[in-house]
């Protein structure tokens, strides 16, 4: 049996086609927001039980540059961050082994990125300002889908494309940019995957 992987996109407009050889890839698009993305992701992966989970879009960011790359297994709820909770957890780290192949190209990916290693700071807000924000990169939905894989035990990492600079008309920036990030995400898994084996282990 082929196995499976899940490419989770926020919104159609970041649908970027992903094609790995051994492998059955089926695109989710969860929608904006942490719940819709944990209510899509735990469907889909009940549905079709995949090996590995990855998460596709865009992002912004206060300390990086529009258009760059960066990887991410590391996750904030920046909802909960900010409040400390006593007991509710905050931080995601998504350490589950990646099958073999999908570590290779892992490992490919990190070479190529402009940041191989990021931090997404996930909440339910579009950010438009820099307070209390110290990590690489900012979305809405990376933690809750790094919940939903933990939960079940499979593995996730993030690609995400910069779009916009967190203050500077981050909303406007962020929908204009859309085919760009289109393009460079392609780009980049293209170099990355595309000239892979064909004959590469799977598992």
């Amino acid at each position: 049996m082929t196995p499976t992987i899940i490419a989770v996109f926020a919104v159609a407009e970041e649908v970027v086609p992903l094609s790995i050889p051994g492998w059955n890839v089926i695109s989710v698009v969860t929608g904006i927001g942490k719940t819709q993305a944990a209510m899509r992701l735990t469907k889909a992966i009940l549905e079709h039980q995949p090996q590995c989970v990855i998460n596709l879009g865009t992002a912004g960011t206060l300390r990086h540059r529009v258009g760059d790359i960066l990887l991410s297994r590391e996750y904030i709820d920046r909802d909960f961050q900010q409040i400390q909770l006593p007991g509710v957890g905050f931080h995601l780290q998504n350490t589950l082994p990646l099958p073999q192949s999908i570590h290779e190209i892992y490992l490919r990916m990190q070479q190529s990125a402009t940041i191989p290693m990021a931090v997404v700071s996930t909440g339910d807000n579009f950010v438009t300002d820099s307070a209390h924000l110290s990590e690489d990169m900012v979305d809405m939905e990376g933690y809750a889908l790094a919940s939903v894989c933990q939960e079940f035990g499979v593995p996730l990492f993030s690609v995400k494309y910069i779009t916009d600079i967190i203050g500077q008309n981050s909303v406007e920036d962020w929908a204009a940019k859309l085919e760009h990030a289109r393009a460079g995400l392609t780009q980049f898994l293209e170099q990355t995957i595309g000239n892979l084996p064909t004959n590469i282990t799977n598992l």
